[in-house]
Order: structure tokens, then C-alpha cells, then sequence
């Protein structure tokens, strides 16, 4: 994954969530480069994750 995907993944989080992309995988039991990967290749189903846990945050 690319510094830019990264950074891309965290903002994305930060802004849908609360929280690092770090946490996001953390929090839903997912290894972090299964996470990043899946920002690549599944991408709405890391939308759908985050969406969750910010859910159950709120």
C-alpha cells in the first residue's frame, strides 16, 4: 500500500469514525494489512466497517 492509500485510509477513518485506521482495524478484529488490502480491493467493505463502528460509537 502507498503512503498516499494510507493516508488516504486514515483520513477516510478519522473523518467517518473518530478514529485511526489503526484502531479501525482493531476494533473490528481484522489484521491491519488484511484491513489495508481490503481498502484496495474491497473497499466498499471497509466503508461498510467503519459505518458500523461508528454506529456503536455514537
Amino acid at each position: 500500500m502507498t503512503e498516499k492509500e494510507e493516508s488516504e485510509l486514515s483520513r477516510y477513518c478519522k473523518d467517518n469514525c473518530g478514529l485511526d485506521a489503526k484502531e479501525v482495524a482493531d476494533y473490528a478484529q481484522v489484521p491491519r494489512r488484511t484491513f489495508y488490502d481490503w481498502w484496495k480491493t474491497r473497499k466498499r467493505a471497509v466503508k461498510l466497517i467503519i459505518k458500523g463502528i461508528k454506529t456503536e460509537l455514537n
